[in-house]
């Protein structure tokens, strides 16, 4: 995780290019973010630049949509909501 002060948290984050879409270096990219998520005990939601990814990508937990609490039955078995370029 980066902290403040880290430069690539004052970048403005380019968008995610259509040829990226569904490659490996994408997959990459969201998997690297889901796992820094998970390991966060209270997180619900994540940025690409908070793991120096430098594009317009956030993770949004699962159960955040249905309204559950991390330590809610089945919530953490809901799959992760990915947003490619946001606006």
């Amino acid at each position: 995780m980066r902290v403040d002060g880290d430069p690539v948290l004052r970048q403005k984050a380019l968008p995610v290019p259509s040829e990226m879409i569904g490659t490996p270096e994408l997959d990459a990219m969201i998997a690297t973010m889901k796992k820094a998520l998970r390991d966060e005990p209270f997180g619900v939601a994540i940025a690409a630049p908070q793991v120096g990814i430098s594009y317009r990508i956030f993770v949004v937990r699962g159960y955040v949509f249905e309204n559950l609490r991390r330590a809610d039955p089945g919530a953490n078995d809901l799959a992760d909501v990915v947003f490619i370029n946001p606006v």
